[in-house]
């Protein structure tokens, strides 16, 4: 053990007097004794600033260790969410096209007069009645003829002033867009028609017999 001590304290003193020489060699070479740049390890940069650099690196490192700490902590909320957002994104343009083609008035709405039927009325009070207010909008099929289109305009935006008035008025606008729907009366007609033309169930009755006769026994 003694042996071992006494390598180890001349292993010291071989380093120490080693790196003297060299700071010596160093300085002799036109070292700056504050900059230490003779031995190349510094580049050029003052102890002062070294130690700036250091800590800032230090500094950086424990910022980043607590983000890590608290996403850890958190996970998986933050990551939860963009997911979140990016499936919401993709069905969004469908959801925002369902409220338009909801709120859009065609040819089923409206007479040949191009006055609000009964199925245009209804439309208009479920959109006044159950819609947010950031959703109420009234979308008119533009029919390509200017004067029935406007016509049909003016009449849902005298509707609506005179029966939902005290209401915040929706935005009525034209759209190209058409809502492929028929009247309540035209789909009766063509379920009844549908169901008059069945013909009449033929089921053969099947006589069920008995169960077969019974065996003699000895």
């Amino acid at each position: 053990m003694d042996r071992i001590k006494t390598v180890l304290i001349a292993a010291a003193i071989v380093a120490v007097a080693a790196a003297g020489n060299a700071y010596g060699q160093g300085c002799a070479n036109g070292c700056n004794t504050t900059t230490h740049t003779g031995f190349g390890w510094s580049n050029g940069k003052t102890l002062e600033q070294r130690l700036q650099e250091h800590r800032r690196n230090f500094h950086a490192f424990c910022e980043h260790a607590e983000v890590v700490r608290q996403r850890n902590l958190a996970w998986p909320k933050p990551f939860q969410c963009h997911d979140r957002q990016a499936f919401a994104a993709t069905f969004y343009p469908m959801y925002q096209r369902g409220y338009e083609l909801q709120c859009t008035f065609s040819d089923a709405h409206f007479d040949d007069d191009n006055e609000l039927n009964s199925a245009g009325k209804q439309k208009l009070a479920g959109i006044m009645a159950n819609l947010p207010v950031e959703r109420r909008q009234v979308l008119v099929f533009d029919t390509g003829n200017p004067t029935t289109t406007q016509t049909r305009i003016s009449e849902v935006t005298s509707a609506i002033k005179e029966w939902w008035g005290h209401l915040p008025q929706p935005t009525i606008a034209k759209t190209i867009n058409r809502h492929y729907g028929q009247a309540g009366d035209e789909v009766h007609q063509n379920n009844a028609r549908f169901l008059s033309s069945l013909p009449t169930p033929a089921i053969t009755a099947v006589s069920g017999g008995g169960a077969g006769a019974g065996g003699s026994g000895n």
